[in-house]
């Protein structure tokens, strides 16, 4: 009861006429933009992590890479795919309390997604990723030739190496 008393000194002060309770129109309508908030949030994540991790399958298949590079990316991959897990079981769990609820999604789905480079499953949330500049060829491409760049800065330590 002491919550309640709170609750309307509160009310008193603010001086707020009507108690909001769940049978109100207001009440659900601030719920159900909670609800889409959330999701929005939890969609967002799972984008931004499939997209980190479709870069790192491509860091993983340049050409010429150092095998130390390799066990770094294999490290993060294993720790991106825990956090895609979890962000997928996130996003399940905000898509079923909306109305209507958005598809559920499985492992295998966001993979193919992830191999496919296919990642507009994402359609509904409120930013295009289309619009960033990353998701250009020409920045891709200028950072592969980056890190292709490094990649041969590594061998030609090694091959100095093996020389002396």
């Amino acid at each position: 009861m002491e919550e309640e008393e709170h609750v309307e000194e509160l009310e008193e002060m603010l001086d707020i006429a009507e108690h909001w309770t769940m049978e109100l129109p207001k009440w659900v309508v601030t719920v159900d933009g909670i609800k889409k908030r959330k999701y929005v949030l939890v969609l967002d994540a799972l984008e931004l992590l499939i997209v980190e991790h479709i870069f790192e399958l491509k860091k993983m298949n340049q050409s010429q890479m150092g095998m130390w590079y390799k066990s770094v990316f294999g490290t993060a991959l294993q720790a991106c795919s825990k956090a895609m897990r979890s962000a997928i079981n996130r996003y399940n769990d905000a898509a079923i309390v909306l109305d209507p609820p958005m598809p559920r999604l499985t492992w295998e789905q966001v993979v193919e997604y992830v191999f496919l480079a296919d990642f507009d499953i994402l359609r509904n949330t409120h930013v295009d990723m289309q619009l960033k500049l990353w998701t250009r060829p020409v920045y891709r491409l200028a950072i592969d030739c980056y890190f292709k760049i490094l990649c041969a800065c590594e061998e030609i330590k090694c091959l100095n190496i093996e020389i002396c």
